[in-house]
């Protein structure tokens, strides 16, 4: 399994299908986007965002580009 220093690395390799996302809320957003960006799957913990109207383009994203999203529990701060 290959290690990436980021994840515009991670979210650019083709052979990665979908991307678990597990950090605090105010850091999935910019995740989220660079997945939705390069059609990974997704699944991150609630909330998907610290900012309400973050979320709401985060799903907007979503819808247009029909990406595949699960969202799991709260991840403890």
């Amino acid at each position: 399994m290959a290690g990436f220093t980021s994840i515009k690395n991670g979210a650019k390799d083709n052979k990665i299908e979908l991307v678990a996302i597990a950090v605090p809320p105010k850091l999935q957003p910019e995740i989220i986007n660079k997945c939705i960006k390069y059609k990974k799957k997704i699944f991150a913990e609630k909330p998907i965002s610290s900012n309400f109207n973050k979320s709401k383009i985060i799903l907007n994203k979503l819808l247009k580009y029909n990406n595949h999203f699960i969202i799991d529990y709260i991840f403890p701060e």
